[in-house]
């Protein structure tokens, strides 16, 4: 089971950067097909990135709030629950940094149609 519960940690750890990412890449490759048309695929591509990267926030989050309830038996288990701990408070943050990136971008979709050029 700890195996299990360290792999939800890194999964909530990875789930911001790939939602960004994710976000990015789908957002400039649909821009260029949304100039000229009413498809407007940036937002809702913005929207499941945003929820991919919440997701893991709420993995992440509660992981941190199991982890304060673990049994701390020997000094060796008590380091690597704080170790968990601390992982798991670094994955809630990520991902809030990153979903709050992904509205940024999202938000700039509100505005620009896809049609801008340098």
């Amino acid at each position: 089971m700890p195996a299990l519960r360290q792999g939800l940690v890194w999964l909530g750890l990875m789930s911001g950067p790939f939602a960004l990412a994710l976000d990015t890449q789908l957002g400039y490759s649909l821009a260029s097909f949304a100039c000229g048309q009413t498809f407007a695929g940036v937002l809702p591509t913005a929207l499941v990135s945003l929820l991919i990267a919440l997701f893991g926030m709420a993995l992440s989050w509660r992981e941190l709030r199991v982890g304060a309830g673990a049994d701390r038996g020997d000094d060796g288990a008590a380091r690597s629950l704080g170790a968990q701990k601390f992982l798991a408070g670094v994955a809630v943050g990520s991902s809030a940094l990153f979903a709050l990136a992904i509205l940024a971008q999202g938000g700039a979709g509100l505005v620009f149609d896809g049609c801008e050029r340098w």
